[in-house]
């Protein structure tokens, strides 16, 4: 397969962006097969009806959002300040026990998103 260019086609990469939400179908369709999928996280799941009332999702609905899309990784954000080390840890183990490949972000982290799956081409 040729770009539009005529160069060798290679995978793209894909990321989707889904920040002060409730999951819903949006998010589900639109983190469909992606890479990285960077899904609010707010709230622990303790602290659903808080999340639900404030329209944030907690860190294991992220995780179930990025289970039903078919995403390969998910990044949790914004982490509220409400929560310290211990707590976030904890968060993000029961979302990682749904979803392996839960991981919380931090400021001025950087991750390379990696390309799409040679079978997307």
């Amino acid at each position: 397969m040729k770009s539009f260019l005529g160069e060798p086609a290679r995978p793209g990469r894909s990321l989707a962006y889904c920040t002060d939400t409730r999951p819903c179908e949006g998010s589900l369709l639109l983190a469909r097969e992606v890479e990285v999928l960077v899904h609010d996280s707010t709230f622990s799941h303790a602290l659903q009806a808080g999340a639900i009332s404030t329209t944030h999702a907690t860190a294991v609905e992220a995780a179930h959002v990025a289970t039903e899309s078919g995403a390969r990784a998910l990044w949790g954000w914004p982490i509220s300040n409400r929560h310290d080390e211990a707590n976030e840890a904890l968060m993000f183990q029961k979302a990682r026990a749904l979803f392996p490949m839960t991981f919380l972000s931090r400021d001025f982290l950087v991750w390379e998103v990696p390309r799409l799956r040679e079978r997307d081409l």
